[in-house]
């Protein structure tokens, strides 16, 4: 499935180079300030969560069409989220992790410039992100009391991220587990003088990133990526 989304890109690419004379490409940088938006049924968990900053590195080309323009791009993105979660019942917890995913991103953007080459930007389009690592760390203090056990401990872990599509059934390792697809779409404004771009863009995930159980159904529990994103770029022409 990750071929059939770059084999599109790479359409879309062959799709500009035939236009060489308009079509211009370059570098793109900027800051993701990224979170996520957690649903649970479990009404013993309460999970607080923050946005956690990271950094966007790519390079993007710019296809015009007169005022619209479409802008593929492929882009290094570090996402995750902070976390604070509380348990209440027979298990009582308190528990504060930190949550670093990377991806490699192709998202698709229209482009309305109120100018043409230069002026105020509105864009949207959808994304598709494929999972690389990360790592999750946890720290925090548990405890456990019925009528034959009273235990308490302290949580003290961290884990690299292992991207899969379902939980494995066994010898998990030390490994936290995430899907290996994301998905969603953006939207944004920017402005464009020439060569030269800003883009605010808010990126909204639509899959879960939570993989399937071991024996394939889908999670109780759905999270999904959220956050903003400023990229500057730069676009050199083709000729």
């Amino acid at each position: 499935m990750q071929h059939k989304y770059f084999a599109v890109l790479a359409g879309l690419l062959l799709t500009a180079s035939a236009a060489q004379a308009q079509v211009t490409f370059g570098p793109r940088v900027g800051l993701n300030l990224s979170n996520v938006a957690i649903d649970t049924d479990d009404a013993n968990v309460d999970t607080d969560t923050q946005a956690r900053p990271g950094a966007q590195l790519g390079v993007a080309v710019n296809v015009p069409m007169g005022k619209f323009a479409l802008q593929p791009a492929l882009v290094f993105s570090q996402k995750g989220f902070a976390a604070k979660e509380k348990s209440s019942g027979g298990y009582i917890s308190t528990v504060e992790s930190k949550v670093r995913t990377n991806y490699l991103e192709v998202p698709l953007n229209l482009v309305y410039t109120s100018g043409g080459d230069k002026g105020f930007q509105v864009l949207a389009g959808p994304y598709v992100g494929f999972g690389l690592s990360g790592k999750v760390s946890a720290k925090g203090t548990w405890s456990y009391r019925d009528a034959f056990i009273n235990d308490s401990g302290v949580v003290d872990e961290t884990h690299d991220v292992k991207f899969v599509n379902k939980y494995p059934t066994r010898n998990p390792g030390d490994h936290a587990f995430f899907r290996s697809l994301d998905a969603g779409l953006n939207v944004g404004v920017g402005g464009k003088i020439n060569a030269f771009q800003v883009q605010l863009v808010y990126g909204m995930g639509l899959a879960n990133i939570i993989p399937d159980e071991p024996v394939g159904q889908d999670s109780d529990d759905k999270v999904r990526n959220r956050g903003f994103q400023l990229t500057a770029g730069y676009f050199f022409s083709g000729n």
